[in-house]
C-alpha cells in the first residue's frame, strides 16, 4: 500500500526472504544436523509444516531456528539496503528483534482488532491447524515495549488497510 505510493520503492516481505532461506542447501544442513531428516519432505527439502510442528512446541528450537534464519535474512536485508536507491518498505513480524530497528526513519505496527478473522485467515493462507496457529501465537513476540510512529487496528474491513496507508503517507507528505 504505501510502497504503491512512493514512486520506484522497494517493497520487500521478510516472511517470503526467510521461506527461501530454507531452500539454501547451507540451512538444510544445519537445520537437518539439530532437528534429524524428519523435517525433510521426499525430495530433501525442508517440509515447513514439519519443522512449524517441531519448533513451536519447544522454544529452545524455535530460537535456534530464528538464530539461523534471521542471519540469512539480515544479510538479504543488508544487500537489498546496501543498494537501494530509493525507499524500502519492509514487512516484518519480528522486525524489532533481527537487528534492524534502528536503522528504520519510520515504524508501523499493524494490529488486528479482529481475532478470530485473523486466526481463519492464517489458517487459511499457511494451511495449518487451529492448534498450530495457537502455537504460533504462544511463540509471538509483545510488541509493548517498541515505539512505533503509526498504528494501524485492522478488523478486516474492505480498504481499511488502503485508507490507513493513504493516512500515514498523507502525515508523512505535509
Amino acid at each position: 500500500m504505501l510502497s504503491q505510493k512512493y514512486e520506484n520503492s522497494i517493497y520487500v516481505n521478510a516472511d517470503k526472504i526467510s521461506n527461501d532461506g530454507l531452500k539454501d542447501s547451507q540451512i538444510i544442513k544445519v537445520l537437518v544436523k539439530e532437528f534429524g531428516n524428519s523435517i525433510l519432505d521426499e525430495n530433501g527439502s525442508i517440509d515447513r509444516k514439519k519443522l512449524r510442528s517441531l519448533v513451536f512446541s519447544d522454544q529452545n528450537k524455535l530460537h535456534f531456528l530464528e538464530e539461523i534464519i534471521w542471519t540469512f535474512l539480515q544479510e538479504e536485508l543488508n544487500n537489498i539496503l546496501s543498494s537501494a536507491k530509493s525507499t524500502v518498505i519492509i514487512e516484518c513480524i519480528k522486525f524489532p528483534l533481527i537487528g534492524f530497528w534502528n536503522k528504520c526513519d519510520i515504524k508501523i505496527l499493524v494490529l488486528s482488532t479482529n481475532d478470530e478473522k485473523r486466526k481463519l485467515k492464517v489458517m487459511e493462507r499457511d494451511n495449518i491447524s487451529a492448534e498450530d496457529f495457537y502455537k504460533r501465537e504462544k511463540a509471538s513476540m509483545d510488541y509493548n515495549s517498541y515505539q512505533f510512529d503509526h498504528i494501524i487496528e485492522h478488523s478486516y474491513e474492505e480498504g481499511e488497510l488502503q485508507t490507513a496507508a493513504n493516512n500515514i503517507y498523507k502525515v508523512m507528505n505535509k
